[in-house]
């Protein structure tokens, strides 16, 4: 027994599916969360089905940007950050832990596997060559020096 509704027919104004804007969406929320309900739960199935997006905050400060990235289980070397045509990229991946021993898991609401956050920054006021990244017990502070002057070219962040 399903739980969920057949998406309705759109009405006779549209004629056909494909025009309704609402359809296609409807349709994949509907397949997301049937395969939810009707698959038994294995190891990694609700992270094989929704994609991890770690939280983030970002402040400016009289002096800086500051981002911060929630990202427990990564490790460092994981981690890349890059800054390219106003845009802060943040790529990592957390590796599922292998089960070695035959335990079973009833629940698993921990996300796996790679990301990629994106954030708009005013490129113009960033000092690129004063740009710093610290990762401590899961947490990624990226702090971007303001400036005032223009700057068009693309630079690789490490992590310290």
């Amino acid at each position: 027994m399903s739980f969920l509704q057949n998406f309705k027919k759109p009405s006779s104004l549209i004629s056909r599916f494909e025009e309704d804007p609402f359809y296609e969406l409807q349709t994949n929320i509907n397949k997301l969360f049937g395969s939810l309900i009707n698959e038994p739960l294995n190891d990694k199935s609700l992270s094989k089905k929704i994609k991890w997006n770690p939280s983030i905050e970002l402040k400016e400060t009289p002096k800086e940007f500051i981002l911060i990235a929630d990202l427990p289980g990564c490790e460092k070397k994981d981690i890349h950050i890059t800054l390219q045509n106003d845009i802060l990229t943040i790529k990592g991946e957390r590796n599922f832990e292998e089960n070695k021993n035959d335990d079973k898991y009833h629940l698993s609401e921990r996300f796996y596997g790679s990301f990629e956050r994106q954030i708009h920054m005013p490129e113009s006021l960033i000092n690129k060559e004063r740009i710093d990244a610290k990762f401590n017990n899961g947490v990624l502070t990226v702090s971007l020096e303001r400036k005032n002057e223009i700057q068009n070219n693309s630079k690789r962040i490490e992590i310290n």
